[in-house]
């Protein structure tokens, strides 16, 4: 701040600039991470990227009787995506 109070808004323009360019970073970086959750004894593992799309679920064939058809999970992507990011935090 300036004497008397006033605040000095070319260095308020710089500091917000800064901001933004660091938030742009991280955006960046995030959207090229990747996320992989494993359940049931690594049995199915899902892998989400930093964007939150879902991008791999693989089910071990171990997992699937080969006399049956495999059920329909009723989840939607969202939900897969949920679940794929509780199982990392579990690790």
């Amino acid at each position: 701040m300036r004497p008397g109070g006033q605040p000095n808004m070319q260095q308020m323009l710089k500091q917000a600039q800064k901001m933004q360019q660091q938030i742009a970073k991280a955006q960046a970086e995030l959207a090229e991470a990747e996320l992989t959750g494993t359940a049931g004894g690594g049995l199915v593992t899902a892998t989400v990227a930093g964007t939150g799309e879902l991008q791999a679920v693989k089910i071990d064939p171990k997992a699937v009787d080969p006399k049956t058809a495999m059920p329909d999970l009723g989840i939607t992507k969202k939900q897969a995506r949920d679940m794929a990011a509780f199982l990392y935090t579990l690790q």
